[in-house]
């Protein structure tokens, strides 16, 4: 009889102890759905805004009823967990735009620096082709300066060998009259003629000098006062500029 009643003892403890561990697996088993209610947020963070629009929307759709006599808290789970997925939401359509936001900036920038470099690749180009030209009309006027002075000095060269050469033949004519002197009796009259002809084809040509002189100078006048203040011309301005002072005194 003892034994037996040690056996219902044992059996009832038995019992009691698998209704403990039964309730005690229960309840864990709630406190862990609220547990996952509670983490729904956190395991949100970093999700498109789509997908925790989806969580909010589950979550609002979830029953409660399985949590018994813990109604309240898995109640206050959910809505703990809908109002910091809202929150989540929001934030993350802030981001989501402040994403669009600054792409669209960026995009704008680029494209903008793009019209920049592409403007300021056309005034490079202008410039090089205003260059290019400038220096070829430099180079034509150059040319033409220095043609127009090799003709001049050729014109003054063949001005001066006609003189020389006028000079030696009244030479050649004189000592022939010196060693003739009865032909230079003879032809004095006529040689005196002559002469007065010669003085005046001289001063002809004298003031015909002058006045190619006279044009000269004006030419190199007017290319001081074009080519002046150009730094590739300033030796020959100023060179041009000493020499009409100098003629200018000597005929002061």
């Amino acid at each position: 009889i003892d034994q037996q009643i040690k056996d219902e003892e044992g059996r009832k403890e038995r019992e009691k102890a698998e209704r403990e561990a039964k309730e005690a697996s229960r309840i864990a088993a709630i406190q862990m759905q609220i547990a996952d209610i509670n983490g729904t947020a956190a395991r949100c963070v970093g999700m498109p805004p789509t997908s925790i629009r989806t969580a909010i929307e589950a979550v609002r759709a979830m029953s409660i009823d399985w949590a018994d006599e813990f109604k309240d808290l898995a109640k206050a789970a959910k809505d703990h967990a809908e109002a910091a997925l809202v929150q989540l939401h929001a934030g993350a359509l802030a981001q989501e735009r402040e994403r669009a936001e600054a792409a669209e900036k960026a995009e704008a920038e680029r494209l903008e620096l793009a019209r920049l470099r592409s403007e300021q690749a056309e005034r490079e180009r202008v410039e090089a082709e205003r260059n290019a030209a400038q220096a070829e009309a430099d180079r034509q006027a150059r040319e033409k300066i220095e043609q127009e002075q090799a003709a001049s000095r050729e014109k003054i060269e063949a001005e001066q060998r006609a003189a020389q050469f006028a000079r030696d033949e009244a030479d050649k004519a004189a000592a022939e009259a010196r060693a003739t002197e009865a032909e230079r009796q003879r032809a004095a009259s006529e040689k005196l003629r002559m002469e007065r002809d010669r003085v005046e084809a001289e001063k002809a040509e004298v003031a015909r000098l002058q006045s190619e002189l006279f044009d000269g100078e004006a030419m190199l006048r007017k290319f001081v006062e074009r080519f002046g203040g150009r730094k590739d011309f300033i030796r020959i301005s100023n060179a041009i500029t000493k020499f009409l002072d100098e003629r200018q005194e000597q005929k002061a």
